[in-house]
């Protein structure tokens, strides 16, 4: 028997397998970022900035002002951070704005590391053995929806970075229904990551995590784990608030036209719809992935055996492909939230973990076999789903080759950014500035260069009299502004530039600072996150501690 086999069939040496899959499918991506294509290029974008100014003090920076062309992003008011926090980490390593897609790589790489192993403890807490569990975590490691279309063909790091909690959050939703010690909090932090990664991936992950542990448990333990539930889904809530609060009040402030619009409608991605897709690349992908699919949870089926939330796990995965199908249209086309996933193939990330857990049950089931066409099939199947994704690369990477380079250098440039978070014309206003920071609105006026340092801003003039400026910056929620360190005041909003700032200079030389307050929305979120770290840390500390006064 060779090595991987003497692995798979003990179970033993499964960090060890873990660690190298996901590394073997990152390798690629490690070796070549330019593989990597969709939106990644905004994430790494993102990252050059966000961590820049994390480095310079700002712990959470919101808002963006090189982005934009220069007038300013509020991406991180809407957009939740902990992908971009756990990249800024790593910038002592890799400093450097051309550091920044290696550094997201890397955090894609401990993610999926994570995500197996979470995979692994849960099958582990369903029942399954050591063998059944680390095929299962393998499976969903290299089922093709993230080893490649998420990974590779759409560049969709935060739903990766949210995938790994997934897996996480249902090995603790049987712990809180086991009664193992800090099952609630590792619930708690398994759906606010959820909540601070991915809102679409959290918008299906966080309901289907709590209705999982309800359906699993006994109708006598309902009211407890009810109410454990209920308490967990409420702390993740207010940990994540700090995100979540700004984010749901500032929501209507970017282009959510461009957001949701008719393209990014869940009935435009349905598997075998006459119509076409806006992204043919992508249908084809995920048309594939879902056949694969179809044909997995017959195999699965076939395996049989008796494993505590078999039935269940094969409700759900087939009530996912119906979802995703022609014959849901007139669920997505209801404007009811759950059309905020953007693409009903989201779904394809769930499912790839039910799928995995239900291969994980299947091979417990036929193992002892000898013989037998599902058995052999099974046996197969780790080595032909990494086939798949090897070829899905290969024609990914054929398809690219033969096209011009994407992005195109205006859509990548250092200052750009996506459409939703435009608060005006930038392309207008970037042509009228061109490479100034201010304009005169009236006077004459003679600028330098705007120092944007986060939420702060700076810039030295000379006026030849009194004048009024508009500065190269979106004024958002408004700014305050001070002329040579004096009182602060409100500055107003440009009627000759709409959405941008404006503000008076007396004649002479002066240095005129601003400053992006924090919203009340900011600040209740923090204080809301941090009574919610607290308790938390409270309640880790008394559990055992009750435990150990009790024996």
């Amino acid at each position: 028997m060779t090595f991987a086999g003497r692995v798979l069939s003990s179970g033993k040496g499964a960090p060890f397998v873990i660690v190298a899959v996901s590394l073997l499918l990152m390798a690629p991506a490690l070796i070549d970022a330019g593989i990597v294509h969709g939106d990644f290029y905004v994430y790494a974008r993102w990252q050059a900035h966000f961590a820049e100014a994390m480095a310079a003090g700002d712990l959470y920076p919101r808002w963006l002002p090189d982005l934009n062309q220069g007038l300013g992003s509020p991406a991180f008011f809407i957009y939740p951070p902990l992908g971009q926090w756990l990249g800024a980490l790593l910038v002592p390593l890799l400093p450097g704005a051309q550091a920044a897609g290696l550094r997201l790589h890397i955090v894609l790489a401990g993610c999926l590391i994570l995500s197996a192993f979470g995979t692994l403890l849960w099958l582990r807490w369903l029942g399954l053995g050591r063998p059944a569990a680390l095929i299962g975590a393998l499976t969903w490691l290299l089922l093709p929806y993230h080893a490649y279309l998420n990974l590779y063909q759409r560049g969709a790091f935060a739903e990766l970075v949210a995938m790994a909690a997934l897996p996480w959050g249902l090995a603790f939703a049987h712990a809180v229904e086991q009664r193992r010690m800090l099952g609630w909090a590792g619930l708690t932090l398994s759906l606010a990551g959820l909540l601070l990664s991915n809102a679409p991936t959290a918008l299906f992950g966080a309901p289907f995590t709590c209705l999982y542990a309800v359906l699993l448990s006994d109708r006598k333990d309902w009211l407890r784990l009810g109410v454990t539930i209920l308490s967990s889904a409420a702390l993740a809530i207010a940990l994540s608030a700090a995100w979540l609060w700004p984010a749901l009040s500032q929501v209507g402030l970017v282009n959510d036209r461009i957001l949701f619009n008719d393209v990014y409608q869940p009935a435009n991605y349905l598997i075998f719809s006459p119509t076409p897709w806006p992204n043919q690349g992508v249908r084809i992908a995920a048309t594939a992935i879902f056949l694969l699919h179809m044909a997995m949870l017959l195999l699965v089926a076939l395996a049989g055996g008796a494993a505590w939330g078999r039935a269940l796990l094969i409700a759900a995965a087939a009530l996912i492909l119906l979802a995703m199908s022609e014959l849901a249209r007139p669920i997505w086309i209801a404007g009811m939230p759950w059309s905020k996933i953007q693409f009903a193939w989201r779904l394809l990330g769930l499912q790839s973990l039910l799928l995995a857990g239900l291969v994980g049950m299947g091979w417990q089931a036929v193992a002892a076999r000898r013989k037998g066409l599902v058995r052999t099939i099974l046996a197969w199947l780790l080595p032909g789903l990494l086939l798949i994704d090897a070829a899905f690369l290969a024609a990914l990477s054929w398809h690219v080759a033969r096209r011009p380079v994407w992005p195109t250098p205006a859509v990548a440039a250092h200052r750009a950014e996506v459409r939703e978070y435009w608060l005006g014309d930038v392309d207008a206003l970037a042509r009228r500035f061109g490479t100034n920071d201010a304009v005169a609105v009236s006077g004459r006026v003679e600028a330098g260069s705007l120092i944007r340092n986060g939420r702060s801003l700076t810039l030295d003039v000379r006026a030849d009299g009194p004048a009024l400026i508009a500065l190269r910056q979106f004024a958002y929620t408004g700014w305050t502004f001070r002329i040579d360190g004096g009182g602060w005041s409100r500055a107003s909003r440009s009627t000759t530039l709409p959405g941008l700032i404006e503000v008076p200079v007396p004649a002479g030389n002066h240095q005129i600072e601003l400053h992006l307050p924090p919203l009340p929305a900011e600040s209740r979120g923090l204080s809301v996150s941090r009574a919610a770290l607290l308790l938390l840390l409270a309640g880790l500390l008394l559990a055992p501690l009750r435990r150990l006064l009790a024996r």
